[in-house]
């Protein structure tokens, strides 16, 4: 037999669990650019050197979209002198946050600030980073402030093949 304390402390972890899934369901849902962010079939993903590529492909779905997304590249060298080049991308989310990702991320991952070079230290904040430079921030400024949005993405896409078509 349940005492009412037993009934009362089950019900509240009834709620708080019902207002955990519906929070993590409904971030999910709406966020198209999280979803974009997240396709496997982009050019470029997955590959060691082939971050340029896959940033570059997946800015053109977030320019379909409707969404704001820089295409940051920069140089880096660490504590042992080594140097290297690397690209990703950069987009606002329904959240109003920026977020980045590039070939070899699992999913976006949120950054710190609003401008690339402050992206670029979040970016790579686990890593012994001795010199970060950016070269590049490639944007459409017409897009500033608005986020992905997929039903902009399917009508790009069906006016892209109805002019290849034509």
């Amino acid at each position: 037999m349940s005492t009412p304390w037993q009934k009362m402390r089950f019900g509240l972890a009834a709620v708080f669990l019902a207002a955990w899934v519906s929070h993590g369901t409904a971030e999910t849902i709406r966020d198209d650019g999280w979803e974009l962010a997240l396709q496997q079939g982009i050019p470029g993903k997955g590959g060691w050197t082939t971050c340029y590529v896959y940033a570059r492909s997946l800015q053109e779905y977030f320019e379909m979209a409707g969404g704001e997304s820089h295409l940051v590249i920069y140089d880096w060298t660490d504590s042992h002198h080594f140097h290297n080049r690397h690209a990703f991308l950069v987009y606002r989310g329904v959240d109003g946050h920026y977020w980045g990702v590039d070939n070899r991320s699992e999913k976006p991952r949120w950054l710190c600030g609003a401008t690339p070079q402050e992206w670029v230290r979040s970016w790579e904040r686990d890593n012994d980073m001795q010199q970060l430079v950016v070269l590049a921030d490639f944007t459409n400024k017409k897009l500033a402030g608005r986020t992905a949005d997929k039903t902009r993405l399917a009508s790009a896409v069906r006016q892209k093949k109805g002019r290849e078509t034509s």
